[in-house]
């Protein structure tokens, strides 16, 4: 047998003769030098696109939208339609009032844009409610006042009418004795001593008067005639006296300004009422609830006093013995402390007066027709 020797070792196994099998050993791996990579430019390329992506994602949820999805109310009731709209960043509006067969009084029957479209935030939904089925000899569609009379000067090209305005309760009851609540006389409405305020002080009578002297000056501005039941707390007025006061001046809209009062000191909030429906208010019924409503949304949006709250009642005799629309507007409750602190600052009852303001505006403003 040969010998195998280091020097006569072939590289390849297959070239070694066979005797030499048994002696062959692997030839050393070769090793090549390593070369080195730089990274740095992949590690820059990386930290840039995280970069881009976390500014995508701040766009994105941190920096709203201009436009908005528009929800659906149609078969909502009005109030829960209007708080809808808000929250979805748009400014409701109701257009008007339709006979509908199928769908209850207040109910939203028609909404534009339609729902699901989008549009630009703090745009207007325009919303159609229901009034309830036709009756005998009633109108088809009515959404706002008959013609009113005074001049289009002033704030746009609407007809400008007159006010009355009511400044709830008095310095002193006097003789008075209460009121009958409807032409009926189906029960007494007993008057009520002007409150101080649980808080301030302040009587109910004089922020009354302070708020609705306010609003006087507000609308003459804007080129209303405005009437006033009082301009003094010395007076005897009951009920059915502010209500004859607003009738025999032709007003075409009778605001009377008030506060609340309750045993629960708890109880706050700003009430807005119109005339239940029935046999004395059926010809001051539509119009009554319209300015309600407009006065109502001013409110909501701008009241520091809350809850703001839509009611009708059959109660009072202005509402019943009155034969011009009428609202009444309780701005906020003596007996709460926190209502009656707001209140007795005279900075937010300018405000108020503003805001019912605004709300006699748009009733007058909004056409009469769809």
């Amino acid at each position: 047998m040969g010998t195998f020797s280091g020097k006569d070792r072939r590289d390849e196994f297959f070239e070694i003769s066979p005797d030499d099998v048994d002696m062959w050993v692997r030839p050393s791996t070769i090793k090549f030098p390593k070369k080195k990579v730089n990274i740095k430019p992949f590690l820059s390329a990386f930290a840039v696109s995280l970069l881009l992506c976390a500014i995508v994602v701040v766009v994105i949820v941190l920096i709203p939208s201009s436009t908005v999805s528009v929800p659906n109310v149609v078969r909502l009731n009005l109030s829960a339609a209007m708080e809808r709209i808000r929250k979805a960043g748009l400014e409701p509006r109701l257009e008007g009032w339709v006979n509908n067969s199928v769908h209850d009084e207040g109910t939203v029957i028609s909404q534009r844009p339609r729902s699901g479209a989008h549009t630009k935030k703090g745009s207007t939904v325009l919303i159609v409610a229901s009034k309830g089925p036709a009756e005998t000899g009633e109108g088809q569609t009515f959404s706002g006042l008959s013609e009113q009379p005074g001049s289009t000067s002033g704030l746009g090209g609407f007809k400008r009418g007159k006010v009355c305005i009511d400044p709830g309760k008095q310095a002193a009851l006097g003789s008075l004795r209460g009121d009958w609540v409807d032409p009926g006389l189906s029960r007494k409405e007993m008057p009520q001593e002007s409150a101080n305020g649980v808080s301030t002080g302040k009587p109910e009578h004089l922020l009354n008067l302070d708020i609705s002297m306010r609003l006087k000056g507000l609308l003459e501005k804007d080129g209303f005639e405005v009437v006033m039941t009082r301009e003094t707390g010395a007076v005897e007025l009951g009920g059915i006296d502010r209500a004859e006061i607003a009738s025999q001046s032709k007003a075409d809209l009778f605001v009377s300004i008030q506060m609340s009062s309750s045993t629960d000191p708890k109880q706050k909030g700003c009430i807005i009422l119109y005339p239940e429906r029935n046999s004395w208010t059926e010809a001051i019924y539509w119009k009554s609830k319209k300015a309600a409503l407009m006065i109502e949304e001013e409110f909501r949006k701008y009241s520091a006093i809350t809850p703001v709250s839509l009611e009708k009642t059959g109660l009072f005799s202005i509402f019943n013995w009155s034969s011009v629309p009428v609202v009444c507007v309780r701005v906020g409750f003596m007996t709460n402390t926190h209502d009656d602190e707001i209140l007795g600052d005279e900075n937010y009852r300018a405000k108020v007066a503003k805001l019912i303001e605004s709300g006699i505006v748009r009733y007058f403003s909004t056409p009469q027709r769809l």
